[in-house]
């Protein structure tokens, strides 16, 4: 498999290295461009986040450091932002699995933030 080449040659838990093959692997298979700047900008927003925490290696990440991330980050940004960064989050937690990495994929119980409340159309008081 190519991608298991690839990881051979950079540290196989190293956050930096497999973000930016990530990145790669998701130009590789379509992803427009526009999406691909965007996540370049959230997972390397991130990459320096864990880096200022003291985290490098993939296998600390949890679901618990990545909810604390994304609450740091968009404590004072609307639900665009913390969508945004999510999707990204999500997209580099799959392809942490996929590559075998990481024993479970540590974004996959991340949600995007729900727009709006439920609409009460239809219901009579």
């Amino acid at each position: 498999m190519h991608e298991n080449q690839e990881v051979n040659i950079v540290s196989r838990d190293n956050i930096k290295p497999l973000i930016q093959l990530c990145l790669q692997t998701e130009q590789d298979r379509g992803l427009s461009k526009n999406s691909i700047i965007e996540l370049k900008r959230y997972l390397n927003e991130f990459s320096t986040y864990c880096e200022y925490q003291n985290i490098y290696s993939v296998k600390d990440l949890t679901l618990t450091f990545l909810k604390d991330y994304i609450d740091q980050r968009c404590k004072s940004a609307g639900p665009n932002l913390k969508k945004a960064i999510v999707w990204s989050l999500r997209k580099f937690g799959k392809h942490l699995a996929l590559l075998q990495v990481v024993k479970e994929d540590p974004a996959r119980n991340l949600r995007h933030p729900k727009f709006y409340p439920r609409s009460e159309i239809g219901v009579e008081a």
